[in-house]
């Protein structure tokens, strides 16, 4: 389970990665591959967990009560409850948004073979 807080983090961390993914397109490094394929597993994770109830809400509730009568004290016992939420419209974008960045991924990674076999070739006819 996951705590609604930390998804509150994730997702800027996937739309960050997003953004670096896609940023430099005249100096292509591997590095936005790795962004691209790393934001499409948090946005599938990410989607995952808002619609399987792995996203919980955690709240202290009161479970026992003693009363010290002599000393006129009460002592409470908390535990957290954890309160699952479900967000279908989340999980759709996510989905959406992991399908487009596992797509960019591909092109990313053909157009880095691609740019290395040219490379390649490049290098033989001058020698």
């Amino acid at each position: 389970m996951v705590p609604f807080d930390l998804l509150l983090v994730l997702i800027p961390i996937d739309f960050l990665l997003i953004i670096y993914g896609v940023w430099d397109h005249d100096n292509r490094v591997y590095g936005n591959v790795l962004a691209c394929f790393l934001a499409a597993v948090l946005a599938f994770f990410i989607a995952q967990m808002s619609i399987s109830g792995g996203v919980v809400d955690i709240h202290p509730a009161v479970f026992n009560v003693t009363t010290n009568t002599t000393l006129n004290v009460d002592t409470y016992v908390y535990e957290p409850v954890t309160i699952p939420i479900q967000d279908p419209p989340l999980q759709m974008f996510f989905i959406f948004v992991g399908v487009i960045m596992s797509f960019v991924t591909l092109l990313f990674i053909a157009e880095a073979l691609y740019m290395r076999r040219m490379g390649d070739d490049g290098e033989e006819e001058e020698a």
